[in-house]
């Protein structure tokens, strides 16, 4: 009998490493390192870049370099925040030319978080980051969320049994969403989830301790992030994005001085460029969306090319 167990538990063991491997290879978990893959091999990272943006998924899906005449890159992770966005442009220093053009986007609602509460948004940083630019970083937390996530999490298994799609958002030439009313509803939806995970009501938030402390977290490290841009003679350039007429008409233009400009100002003590496009009416189009909020291939393609039209003609960082 306790033959039996003891067989029984070793089966178990294998079993569940087994799914452990085949979990590993599911969209369900390589959808979660998508945007970092490009860190993974450094020797092969480009070099002499004269243009990168940092961010998170607004960037991301903002930003397209593929036909532009110049030695870009996208460096936008998603989720992320002001602290990891710093963390990634020391990461990519020694591969930035001299006088390199570092965007600095900043989005909505960029202020108010200052570090993700739910730590499986922090597993993509384990595969390409030192140690010391992991927030609390935990050697048996990396084990749990990259090695053997199905021994720690089996809730996992269902997706052995049953993947989610492979993220392909950022090869969208349309807009998934055409009527009026899906996209107010999506609007509603962003409107909703900031809500909840700020603990705030949008668009006159009453603001926490918490808030309150997150946000001069973010205005320190933009203000970090900027002086060191301009130790290593980067010229940094802090850049509002561009949303839908349906997510943007929800927010009031004192929310915007208030909970954007002002705190921008608060951590540009550099007086650096800033280009804001927020309500700009030739990215608003919902054709060039995905959504209410990310743009597709045409949208993201435009306004590269505006921006680094702007920092050629306009700045005079650039001769594209």
């Amino acid at each position: 009998m306790i033959i039996f167990i003891l067989a029984l538990i070793i089966l178990c063991i294998a079993v569940l490493f087994i799914a452990n491997a085949i979990y590993k290879r599911t969209n369900h978990f390589n959808n979660q390192f998508v945007d970092v893959r490009k860190y993974w091999d450094m020797a092969i990272f480009p070099n002499n870049l004269q243009v990168v943006n940092l961010g998170s998924n607004h960037p991301k899906f903002a930003f397209d370099y593929s036909e532009m005449d110049v030695q870009a890159m996208n460096c936008a992770v998603g989720p992320q925040t002001f602290e990891y966005d710093f963390a990634i442009l020391r990461k990519i220093t020694s591969h930035l030319a001299s006088g390199a053009c570092v965007l600095i986007p900043v989005c909505l609602l960029s202020f108010f978080l200052y570090r993700q509460k739910t730590r499986s948004t922090h597993a993509k940083y384990y595969t390409f980051l030192d140690k010391d630019d992991i927030v609390d970083y935990s050697k048996m937390e990396q084990i749990k969320l990259l090695k053997y996530p199905v021994l720690f999490n089996p809730r996992l298994l269902r997706y052995v049994l049953c993947d989610v799609k492979k993220d392909i958002r950022l090869e969208l030439v349309e807009n998934p969403m055409k009527d009026v009313a899906t996209l107010y509803k999506d609007a509603d939806h962003w409107i909703d989830c900031w809500n909840q995970q700020f603990d705030i009501v949008l668009p006159k938030p009453n603001l926490s301790e918490k808030n309150m402390s997150d946000i001069e977290q973010n205005i320190r490290i933009l203000r970090e992030m900027l002086e060191y841009c301009k130790m290593h003679n980067f010229k940094p350039i802090i850049t509002i994005l561009p949303v839908t007429d349906y997510l943007s008409s929800r927010f009031t233009d004192e929310f915007i001085h208030e909970h954007i400009l002002r705190y921008i100002n608060a951590a540009n003590t550099l007086k650096i460029p800033v280009l804001n496009y927020l309500k700009d009416k030739r990215f608003t189009a919902s054709e060039l969306y995905i959504n209410s909020f990310f743009m597709n291939k045409k949208g993201k393609r435009l306004f590269t090319k505006e921006i680094l039209n702007r920092l050629e003609k306009d700045l005079k960082y650039i001769k594209l």
